[in-house]
């Protein structure tokens, strides 16, 4: 209205910028007030309930902290349990975490590699998916890439909450070994899973075959070789230097992974090459790349919400896109009942919540609080009227939902909410 004074402007031009700015005033005002209504208080005291029936005994009276409080998981994962101690440590007891997480490294395999879960009765499971009779090597697909650095995470992430010196350095060793087993490209470092023959990679998309260098394992990995250079440094144990180098190489060959055809960066080399919504949202948070990268992949997120967004909840990558290999041995496809699971469900095109820290912390990084706190406050309602499940899709019918009460979903949105609320006006 001030630039139709300003210029004497008339007519319909006028109009439809006044109309516009009012809807842009509408929006804004819908976001704030979102923002002002994010109600901690009932997420806090449902995290808390969650965490509670998520614990079970494991072999000399070690509380272990399964995925769910519903029971449909029932054993300790490592990535799940990562996100629970980073995510809301304040709802837990130094001492049982830190049990539950050396009952996590005893299952360490000899060659480094960690396990995807341990069990009640100390067995370690090492792939994703039902464990093989006497559990013995999964043929498909032996072990997750992403276990290494979320054990090294939930290593790290324990050390943010309780600080322990003792506790770090008789570790370090064996996080180190976890690192090591992580295949990575020997000219850019990049985690790479091999096409004819590929393993499991990030756990919450571990039914898609996902080929080629990785992005979101190889973003664990250096923001685990980071956090543990940080406490090597502290506590004066493990090569700092070393911890370091790695990062650093990985952070010069991210931009490999940029989508040329948009402003995201691609799940994989390979197959599965598609932009990685939650991938993309966890590297800016890391504010690695450019500023004009991360600022146009944040554009892209805001201005396209009904691509990426249900509920606040977040899809693995843009719609209406798919998954198209999920399965493990050479020349494969997915016809069958071994393909991708039903389109818009699970993790083949449904709405996690468990990604919203890492949104949340891109959103912050590029100044976007009201946005941020708008997805945030959509969830929390989500939560409140209909459960904390794992994921949910409501285009279908009958909505589709995972597991109910899942522990990744209320803690990592109770991070980012804390953070919101933490933060400046501006999202710094």
């Amino acid at each position: 209205r001030q630039m139709c004074i300003r210029d004497r402007s008339t007519g319909s031009n006028c109009q439809s910028m006044s109309s516009l700015n009012l809807k842009v005033t509408t929006h804004l005002l819908t976001a704030v007030m979102a923002g002002a209504a994010l109600d901690t208080a009932w997420l806090s005291s449902r995290a808390s309930e969650v965490l509670e029936g998520c614990q079970v005994s494991g072999l000399n009276g070690t509380v272990l902290f399964t995925p769910d409080a519903s029971h449909s998981y029932g054993a300790q994962w490592t990535r799940d349990f990562a996100y629970m101690v980073a995510s809301a440590p304040e709802l837990l007891s130094s001492e049982v975490v830190k049990q539950a997480v050396r009952y996590t490294f005893a299952g360490q395999r000899a060659d480094g590699c960690m396990p995807d879960r341990v069990q009640s009765d100390g067995e370690a499971v090492m792939s994703p998916g039902p464990m093989m009779p006497n559990n013995t090597r999964n043929p498909a697909h032996d072990h997750a890439w992403d276990n290494g650095p979320f054990a090294t995470l939930l290593l790290t992430a324990t050390m943010t909450a309780w600080p322990d010196k003792v506790f770090f350095c008789s570790l370090e060793s064996a996080a180190r070994g976890a690192l090591d087993f992580v295949n990575r490209t020997a000219e850019d470092g990049m985690v790479f899973n091999d096409p004819r023959y590929p393993n499991a990679t990030y756990g919450f998309t571990d039914t898609v075959a996902k080929t080629g260098k990785l992005l979101f394992t190889s973003l664990l990995y250096l923001d685990a070789s980071r956090q543990m250079a940080g406490w090597a440094t502290r506590f004066g144990c493990g090569d700092v230097l070393r911890y370091e180098r790695e990062a650093d190489q990985i952070e010069r060959a991210i931009d490999t992974m940029a989508d040329p055809d948009g402003p995201l960066w691609l799940a994989a080399s390979g197959d599965n090459g598609y932009p990685d919504v939650w991938g993309s949202a966890y590297l800016v948070s890391l504010k690695l790349s450019t500023e004009e990268r991360r600022s146009g992949a944040i554009r892209e997120l805001m201005e396209n919400k009904s691509r990426y967004f249900q509920a606040g909840q977040v899809r693995s990558l843009p719609s209406p896109m798919h998954w198209h290999r999920c399965c493990w041995t050479p020349g494969c496809d997915d016809a069958g009942p071994t393909g991708c699971s039903k389109q818009g469900t699970y993790q083949n095109g449904a709405y996690w919540a468990t990604p919203l820290g890492y949104v949340v912390a891109a959103l912050l990084d590029q100044k976007e609080k009201a946005f941020a706190e708008q997805l945030v406050g959509e969830c929390i309602e989500d939560f409140k009227a209909n459960g904390i499940y794992e994921d949910v899709n409501y285009e279908f019918v009958v909505p589709a939902r995972g597991v109910l009460n899942y522990s990744a979903s209320v803690t990592n949105v109770l991070w980012a909410a804390n953070r919101l609320l933490n933060s400046s006006a501006h999202g710094s």
